[in-house]
């Protein structure tokens, strides 16, 4: 079992042995005595600086050795390390002249964008390969952490792409193309995970929109990508695939937009029992979907009403009719007999 202190001396010497093996190298390699950028050439004579670029280099070159992401994090680290230290010798090194300084910096800025978005990339692969267009189902007890992590990453590549398009304008029209390609290339994608987020939030017009300006995008970029010299051919792919998935992500959040209005209008019915509509042919001049949840075309047996013993229309009549007089047809009373007329005898007694 190893000691602390050997541990750390080891550490040391495999410190050491990297230093000596990148001075060896840099002693070897004359390919960084000068720079070209926007067409110029900028000699490099401090060794330091020197030195600093090609150790971003080595580690640049280092990247295809590894596998894991965590390996290829630790190498991007080293590369804006001596990066960042080439930047600062720069500006204080007092012997290079103002034009040469600025384009020594321009070009560090650009070469340190550019492995930042390979970083962001490389972040991105690592996340969209755990990501499952189910997860961001409102029904899904899922978190949706890992959209709007991608959709803050894919603002930060199109950050960079502002930057570095900042930096080539005016210089390489090729390259601007390029870039504008991917430009529209990251707001397609950074569109079609923010509408993966909204419809995780049930927020189905507002899904439906980023897909359509999804598409919009990949078709724009498309067209770009297809006029570049060079165009990636990853990227493309990755536009066809995209577009796959927003064609039919945008289909399935029209038809939940629909089902949610369609709800929406049976809650309003029930709340309201006049417009109510039971069966279909009760409700044939209103549309009403109710009936297909039922599987009720008519009201079978229909209800009852109540109806009027006889039609009032008779009693009215009876009112309206003027019969004729007949008192004079009227018989005179007959006589009673014996009996009778002796009541009436002591009547008037």
């Amino acid at each position: 079992m190893m000691s602390k202190s050997e541990g750390h001396s080891m550490d040391f010497l495999k410190q050491k042995l990297e230093s000596v093996l990148a001075d060896a190298r840099a002693k070897q390699d004359d390919s960084y005595r000068e720079i070209v950028w926007k067409g110029m050439r900028v000699p490099i004579n401090n060794e330091k600086i020197r030195l600093s670029i090609i150790n971003a280099q080595v580690s640049s070159a280092d990247m295809d050795k590894v596998d894991s992401n965590d390996e290829k994090i630790s190498l991007f680290d080293k590369i804006f390390m001596s990066y960042s230290e080439a930047q600062r010798r720069v500006k204080e090194d007092t012997t290079i002249s103002g034009p040469n300084k600025a384009t020594l910096l321009e070009y560090l800025s650009y070469s340190i964008l550019k492995k930042t978005i390979d970083r962001n990339l490389l972040l991105v692969q690592s996340l969209e390969s755990k990501i499952d267009l189910q997860d961001f189902e409102p029904d899904s007890k899922k978190k949706q952490a890992k959209a709007d992590e991608l959709v803050r990453l894919y603002e930060s590549l199109l950050q960079n792409m502002a930057e570095m398009s900042e930096l080539v304008k005016g210089s390489d029209h090729m390259a601007a193309d390029t870039l504008d390609a991917k430009t529209l290339f990251f707001k397609a994608i950074r569109c079609f995970y923010l509408a993966m987020s909204y419809v995780k939030n049930s927020k189905w017009k507002e899904s439906v929109l980023l897909y359509d300006k999804c598409r919009s995008y990949i078709a724009t970029a498309t067209k770009l990508h297809a006029q570049s010299l060079t165009a990636d051919k990853a990227l493309v792919e990755k536009l066809y695939e995209i577009e796959k998935k927003a064609n039919g992500a945008s289909h399935y959040a029209r038809a939940r937009a629909y089902l949610d209005t369609v709800r929406a209008e049976k809650t309003d019915d029930k709340l309201d029992s006049k417009n109510v509509v039971g069966d279909l042919l009760s409700g044939i001049d209103k549309y009403d979907s109710s009936f297909l949840e039922r599987k009720k075309l008519v009201n079978f047996p229909p209800e009852y009403q109540v109806i009027f013993c006889k039609a009032v229309l008779f009693d009215v009549a009876l009112e309206m009719c003027q019969f004729p007089d007949l008192e004079d047809r009227k018989k005179p009373a007959k006589s009673g007999g014996w009996f009778s007329s002796f009541f009436s005898r002591s009547n008037k007694n």
